[in-house]
């Protein structure tokens, strides 16, 4: 599981930095869930609730973000 910096590495390089609360609203289950958090938020329906809720394309470029960089870093 990448980290949270590795995660930080990504969107700066994308200049996505303000977006940093993507990273923590998607992986905030990992708090109860451990590895199995990406049960939830981990979802093109998740992307398209965050983008209704907030109306900025970049937003969903950060969630889809999260989700590449989890799906390149994991050990499976």
């Amino acid at each position: 599981m990448p980290t949270y910096q590795v995660h930080k590495l990504f969107r700066k390089l994308l200049g996505l930095e303000k977006y940093w609360w993507v990273d923590k609203l998607v992986d905030y289950p990992s708090r109860f869930l451990g590895r199995k958090h990406r049960k939830l938020f981990h979802d093109l329906e998740t992307t398209l609730l965050l983008y209704l809720l907030t109306g900025d394309v970049n937003v969903v470029k950060a969630h889809l973000l999260h989700i590449l960089v989890d799906k390149l870093f994991s050990k499976r």
